[in-house]
């Protein structure tokens, strides 16, 4: 063991010293380079988790926005198909409806189908019942202008009672033994539709014997279609012969076949 008096021992304690604090020193500075490191790497860990956490939030922030944005859009969505379901149920009952009003519209075109039938049907009786009675008038224009010579002349009014157009029946053959004497019958339009008729002879204007079977046709023939009472009929203003004609010998047929008077179509078959 050496001296404490030896002045190499103090030499040497004094070197494992330095030696100790140099050590100490050293590790120290390790460790607090080793600390500046790590205080380093964790300020850097918190920015970057401060970073990542900000950016979560606004992420999140955008991701609750973006739900409450696909809420009301949703909510808008629920009312708009609400509104559409309403307008289906009207356009649905609408439909319904038209289809009802299409049965009764199909039913009324049936039923104008056999309202049109039938109307062809009259009016093919009415044509054949026409053409008959065509027929008729044309047997009674040969009876009354070939048998009994009749004449009809249209003539103007110039009174005040009759006024317009006046029709006038001349019968040229009513008395065999006088051919000269002929029957004047005048009929006269009224403006209030009603009409005046007279009657006499060229030769003998008083003078209205029956002696003959024909002057008894034209007088019971003129009292059926010319009666005492104002009878209103629609003409037009100015009829042609032929339609004067037709509208006499249409009345007289009209009223021998409804009179009762079978006499006259005793003495018409005669002629």
């Amino acid at each position: 063991m050496a001296s404490i008096t030896d002045p190499n021992v103090s030499v040497r304690f004094t070197s494992a010293m330095e030696e100790i604090h140099n050590k100490q020193l050293k590790t120290y500075g390790e460790i607090m380079d080793t600390t500046t490191e790590l205080c380093q790497s964790h300020r850097q860990f918190v920015k970057t988790a401060h970073d990542t956490c900000l950016k979560k939030s606004k992420d999140d922030e955008i991701l609750f926005e973006t739900i409450q944005t696909f809420k009301r859009d949703l909510e808008e969505k629920n009312a708009s198909l609400k509104e559409k379901q309403h307008a289906i149920s009207e356009v649905i009952s609408e439909i319904q409806q038209k289809e009802m009003q299409k049965d009764d519209i199909i039913q009324k075109i049936e039923k104008l189908k056999e309202e049109q039938a039938k109307r062809k049907e009259l009016i093919v009786s009415q044509n054949k019942a026409n053409k008959d009675r065509l027929r008729n008038l044309q047997k009674a224009r040969l009876i009354f202008q070939d048998h009994l010579g009749m004449e009809i002349r249209t003539i103007l009014g110039k009174t005040q009672l009759v006024k317009g157009e006046k029709l006038q029946f001349v019968f040229r053959n009513i008395n065999p033994s006088d051919q000269d004497s002929a029957y004047v019958v005048t009929m006269g339009i009224k403006e209030d539709g009603s009409y005046q008729s007279k009657l006499k002879t060229q030769k003998h204007p008083h003078c209205m014997s029956e002696n003959c079977c024909n002057k008894k046709l034209v007088c019971s023939v003129m009292k059926v279609w010319l009666p005492s009472q104002s009878i209103h009929i629609s003409l037009s203003p100015s009829f042609k012969g032929y339609d004067w004609q037709y509208l006499i010998f249409s009345v007289v047929k009209e009223k021998i076949e409804n009179t009762k008077a079978n006499h006259q179509l005793i003495i018409l078959k005669q002629y």
